[in-house]
């Protein structure tokens, strides 16, 4: 996990929060309401990936309590950029909001990490593509009860993949903080090199080329 751009949610998605924060129940109508007023949620196209163990695809609406039991975690929200502790119903409305438009704009991919075992969301993982669609960021975070399972490794493995093959991106960085060293041994262990420190951030990336020729060996 590291600092990732990952909650940042546009104005324009704030009526399913107003609509919750009104009084309308969440559990019988969450649902329907997100669907009527993002229709994205459910598109067909967003891609889904799949491991010995993980399922990767689009964030929904019934992925909302998973996402509220490991996200509110500060062990989590510390490594990861405008996640704010405590994580509620609210935020992850704010979260859902963003996944759709950056689907909607093909400006970011963000998978829920979803545990075949377990049957429910774990955590996330995202591209975020540059203005010419050439590079990405990957962000990604995992609960702390499913920490030290390889989990993390798992899905940035299959995501890379996805990046390479399916996007034709060119390279794909990331950023950890110094804090946080597992995460650097994440992205280690799937090919990338460090490029630059900034202060307690260090800084990743892997490009197509050396990937390619990663998969020959």
């Amino acid at each position: 996990m590291f600092k990732a751009p990952l909650f940042l949610p546009s104005g324009t998605d704030f009526l399913p929060l107003l609509l919750l924060l009104s009084g309308i129940d969440a559990e019988s109508k969450y649902k329907r309401l997100f669907f009527q007023y993002h229709p994205f949620l459910g598109m067909d196209q967003f891609p889904e990936l799949h491991t010995e163990r993980l399922h990767l695809r689009k964030l929904g609406v019934d992925d909302v309590y998973a996402l509220i039991k490991y996200a509110n975690n500060h062990h989590v929200s510390d490594n990861i950029l405008n996640m704010k502790y405590p994580f509620d119903e609210p935020a992850a409305m704010f979260r859902l909001a963003y996944v759709v438009q950056g689907f909607k704009a093909k400006t970011r991919y963000v998978f829920a990490i979803i545990s075949k075992k377990h049957r429910e969301l774990i955590g996330e993982i995202s591209l975020h593509l540059s203005d010419d669609r050439k590079k990405a960021e990957l962000g990604y975070w995992v609960g702390e009860p499913l920490w030290n399972n390889g989990y993390t490794s798992e899905a940035v493995a299959v995501v890379v993949r996805f990046g390479f093959q399916e996007l034709n991106l060119n390279m794909i960085a990331a950023s950890w903080s110094e804090e946080n060293p597992a995460s650097g041994r994440v992205l280690e262990k799937n090919g990338f090199s460090m490029t630059a420190y900034t202060g307690t951030i260090c800084h990743h990336a892997i490009n197509r080329q050396y990937w390619l020729h990663t998969q020959q060996q």
